[in-house]
C-alpha cells in the first residue's frame, strides 16, 4: 500500500520539510509520520472442525 493511501486512511500523516531548513534547489522531501489515530485489528479463532469436516464430507465411501 503507497504511503500516501496510509495518510488518506489515517494512521499516517505527511508534510514537506526542508533538511536543515535550507534547501536551495528541487523539491523539498516528503516527511511521513505516525497520526494519533489508533487502529485496532482483530484476527477470528480458528475453527479446525470446519474445514476437516468438509474433507470428511468429500471423501469416496
Amino acid at each position: 500500500m503507497p504511503l500516501d493511501e496510509l495518510v488518506h486512511a489515517g494512521p499516517l500523516r505527511a508534510h514537506y520539510e526542508s533538511p536543515d531548513g535550507i534547501r536551495e534547489a528541487g523539491r523539498r522531501p516528503k516527511v511521513h509520520e505516525t497520526a494519533e489515530a489508533r487502529i485496532t485489528v482483530g484476527v477470528p479463532d480458528r475453527r479446525h472442525e470446519f474445514p476437516a469436516g468438509l474433507l470428511l464430507a468429500t471423501r469416496p465411501r
